[in-house]
């Protein structure tokens, strides 16, 4: 018998713990580089985050995810344009995710209801 491969896209996931999606109104007050941090120290999100490998690789993948520049500008027209909703779908799908267990104790008062 020849081996088969499997292909591991073809299978969905769940993702086990996921924190749900914050208010718009939250949102307004982070900016996109704090998302890369676990800091809240503004020196760090302002004058260092910016320069890891972690943030700077995923301007490269989420441009190449939503077809634009890798530019957090770029990225950031991008999903205002999407909305929200669509946004969401377009990551879930991307990631093909069959379904998500939410830890909503994560910041309660900024996200969203579900």
């Amino acid at each position: 018998m020849g081996q088969r491969n499997m292909e591991l896209w073809d299978i969905s996931a769940i993702d086990q713990h996921a924190h749900n999606l914050f208010k718009p109104e939250a949102i307004a007050r982070y900016s996109y580089v704090a998302a890369f941090t676990e800091v809240y120290h503004p020196d760090i999100i302002n004058y260092h985050a910016c320069y890891t490998l972690f943030y700077r690789r995923s301007l490269r993948d989420m441009a190449d995810f939503l077809n634009c520049e890798p530019q957090e500008s770029e990225i950031l027209a991008k999903r205002d344009n999407l909305g929200l909703e669509n946004l969401t779908k377009t990551c879930f799908n991307g990631a093909n995710l069959e379904s998500i267990l939410l830890d909503n104790g994560f910041l309660p008062e900024q996200i969203l209801p579900w």
